[in-house]
């Protein structure tokens, strides 16, 4: 799935924020560790990978478990993205 995150955060650049945490490989020592925990908590990760639509506002918009094509994430983005 990284290509997929890649190409996402590529052609998204400036018009929305794309995060990629690889929870199951996440140790206790990293920086991020909190954040990360804190956000499996209040989204119950339960398959990785798991995609996340946040709103600006902070609102589950879309969620995807599993194997997810880009073009299912950028059309969910686009939806996002219309004023």
């Amino acid at each position: 799935m990284g290509p997929v995150v890649s190409k996402l955060s590529a052609d998204y650049a400036g018009r929305v924020e794309v995060r990629r945490y690889e929870v199951d490989r996440l140790s206790k020592d990293s920086p991020d560790f909190k954040d990360v925990a804190k956000l499996a908590d209040a989204v119950h990760f339960n398959v990785t990978p798991t995609f996340l639509v946040i709103s600006r506002s902070g609102e589950v918009h879309g969620r995807y478990e599993g194997i997810t094509s880009y073009a299912t994430l950028s059309r969910d983005l686009e939806t996002e993205l219309k004023p």
